[in-house]
């Protein structure tokens, strides 16, 4: 009986594993994955509504390295392709408002106990365990030693799924030559300097701009959070990946700053505020002879209102005048803050950089090793938030599914 085996049990892996399974039930499947949860990232997503795809592809919402390949994934496998393969493992969808395709319950983490549950029916072998080493220990066809903690295992196919890269998997990689570019964690929360720890929990619909040198550089338009040190939300997340772009060989937007991370954020900066066209035009007239802290509690949480006027040095009693407008726009419109650094891998929903694509076969399969398969995100393919990241890295796994049975006929 050939075995395939998966190494990281998010998203793409789980669903790869149980096409493989249903349409071959012949073939032996394993899924090694150190932590104890499978689908711990896939449980989080949408802040556990999981969107699952856009209404609509978008090679444009991916980094510009992925155009090519995204254009002939998604002619390949269309959108109504891809709903219908989800169908198939049990995962039926429907829309929610321009958001995108959602599981019909609009629970994640439903999502993943009703994927676990067909994989345990279908008796995929699930293990427990951190791989160490990939060994080739024959070719055409190749096959392959994995070593983990515990134990060894011999399997026909190796599929490398871990979501995020880290230093273990990326010595196993290079170890078979898969060389990675840089990578850095994307769609993360941005730590601040500033002291934002009483404004836990505002959060507001705004302008997010990220600066550059004081220079205006990107923006998005959406509800941005406060967490006890950082700013979160889709307008910040998706800056995050901006941020790391611009040090990768993404040139979409940016030349490519050679600078190491620490260094380069020293120059970044997120600025936020209402969008003057949403809320009023004439602030000066409707700020007149009005309290600074009464005017400004009509749009902001009380916590941040006292927070823009600590940090302005403006008493709640002061009255506001027409000398104030330049003040108030700054308050409402052009707060700034100052970037410390993103969070960790853990925090984050994609990894910005990876496995180079030319690696690649259109199947995933490793150009240099056949049977050897990388899929979903440590591939240098991102998006931004609204279901693009899922909706690549579940594909993927597909195309990597139907190559194995293909050869398995």
């Amino acid at each position: 009986m050939k075995k395939i085996t998966f190494i990281g049990g998010g998203a793409s892996s789980l669903i790869s594993s149980i096409i493989i399974k249903q349409k071959n039930p012949l073939l032996d499947v394993f899924i090694i994955e150190k932590d104890k949860k499978l689908g711990k990232k896939l449980s989080m997503t949408g802040g556990g509504k999981c969107n699952i795809a856009p209404l609509k592809d978008d090679k444009y919402a991916y980094n510009i390295e992925a155009y090519d390949l995204i254009d002939e994934l998604f002619k390949d496998i269309s959108l109504k392709d891809y709903l219908s393969y989800l169908s198939e493992v049990g995962i039926e969808t429907k829309t929610i408002k321009d958001y995108g395709y959602y599981p019909i319950h609009e629970s994640a983490p439903q999502l993943v106990k009703n994927l676990l549950h067909r994989i345990k029916k279908l008796g995929i072998n699930i293990i427990n365990d951190e791989i160490l080493s990939l060994d080739t220990i024959s070719y055409n066809p190749s096959s392959f030693k994995l070593r983990v903690r515990n134990d060894e295992y011999l399997t026909d196919y190796a599929v490398f799924a871990t979501g995020g890269l880290n230093k273990n998997i990326v010595h196993i990689l290079d170890s078979v030559e898969l060389y990675t570019d840089n990578y850095y964690q994307g769609l993360c929360p941005i730590r601040l300097k500033e002291d934002v720890s009483k404004l836990f929990g505002c959060r507001f619909e705004c302008e997010a701009w990220l600066k550059y040198k004081d220079k205006k550089v990107k923006k998005y338009i959406g509800e941005i959070q406060f967490k006890k040190d950082a700013l979160s939300g889709i307008p910040i997340l998706n800056l995050s990946s901006d941020i790391v772009r611009r040090l990768t060989n993404d040139a979409n937007m940016f030349p490519i700053i050679e600078k190491p991370l620490d260094e380069y954020l020293e120059d970044c900066s997120i600025e936020i505020g209402l969008n003057p066209e949403t809320y009023f035009n004439d602030i000066l007239n409707k700020g007149i002879d009005i309290q600074f802290k009464d005017f400004l509690m009509e749009y902001f949480k009380e916590e941040y209102v006292d927070y823009l006027l600590d940090d302005h040095l403006v008493k709640p009693t002061d009255v506001i005048t027409n000398k104030d407008e330049t003040l108030l726009k700054t308050m409402m419109f052009h707060q700034e803050y100052h970037i410390d650094s993103l969070y960790d891998f853990d925090s984050s929903q994609v990894t910005v950089g990876g496995i180079p694509l030319y690696n690649m076969t259109k199947d995933f399969e490793y150009r240099h090793i056949n049977n050897l398969y990388c899929i979903g995100e440590m591939l240098n393919v991102d998006g931004y938030c609204g279901g693009y990241n899922l909706r690549f890295a579940i594909t993927s796994g597909i195309k990597c599914a139907l190559s194995i049975l293909n050869k398995e006929k």
